[in-house]
């Protein structure tokens, strides 16, 4: 095997660290990767993220303190096909086989993505801190007249805000617009332009609209 080959392996497969001499630059550049973090993050499997647009990694985050990193497993694939935010402490996980796609969003800190399929954030999509957002059961739950789940998407289409502590499970589809308040746990889809709330998330409003709070 060619030392390219080894190095090749080495990205996609083992953690990578982002060097501190490297972050005063601006941009941290690994085979043509736009990623910019401060040198806390941590990757395991650069080689299998591909980077349209900025990736902000660790940067951002008032609720994480600064020593908690914002981590990146990907054995499968990762698209960020327009500039995103992963705050301070996410934790993001994306199996072999899987595909994780970020279209533009921005995720506070604390959030947690498990990937064994395809989890799909959209563009404008704001994301609190404590979230979860899981496209399987980990474990399977069989009795009569039930299988076990495979596991199945979670889509947020765009501009869908998502609360704080807030759990978004398999085969979900959150429609374009929506609000979910903190603490849900949304198991089926909704379509655009509500608000859902409470465990298991039902629609509570209608006709819902939303926009970022500024000073």
């Amino acid at each position: 095997m060619s030392l390219f080959h080894l190095i090749l392996n080495h990205l996609r497969t083992k953690e990578v660290f982002l060097p501190t001499y490297l972050l005063r630059s601006g941009w941290f550049h690994l085979r043509g990767k736009k990623i910019l973090g401060d040198h806390r993050a941590r990757i395991r499997g650069l080689g299998n993220i591909r980077t349209d647009e900025r990736l902000t990694l660790g940067t951002i985050g008032d609720i994480n303190p600064p020593w908690e990193p914002a981590w990146l497993d990907v054995a499968g694939e990762m698209i960020v096909e327009k500039g995103s935010h992963i705050g301070r402490g996410c934790r993001f996980k994306v199996s072999k086989g899987a595909k994780l796609v970020l279209k533009g969003c921005h995720f506070t800190g604390g959030c947690t993505i498990v990937a064994r399929y395809h989890v799909e954030i959209g563009q404008g999509c704001v994301i609190a801190w404590d979230t979860e957002f899981i496209d399987w059961d980990s474990h399977q739950i069989e009795y009569e007249g039930r299988k076990g789940d495979k596991p199945a998407h979670v889509i947020l289409e765009d501009h869908v805000w998502v609360g704080s502590g807030a759990r978004v499970l398999r085969g979900v589809t959150i429609g374009r617009g929506s609000v979910v308040a903190a603490g849900a746990v949304v198991t089926k889809s909704c379509p655009p332009n509500v608000l859902v709330a409470g465990n298991p998330a039902r629609i509570v409003r209608e006709g819902v609209s939303w926009s970022e709070y500024r000073e």
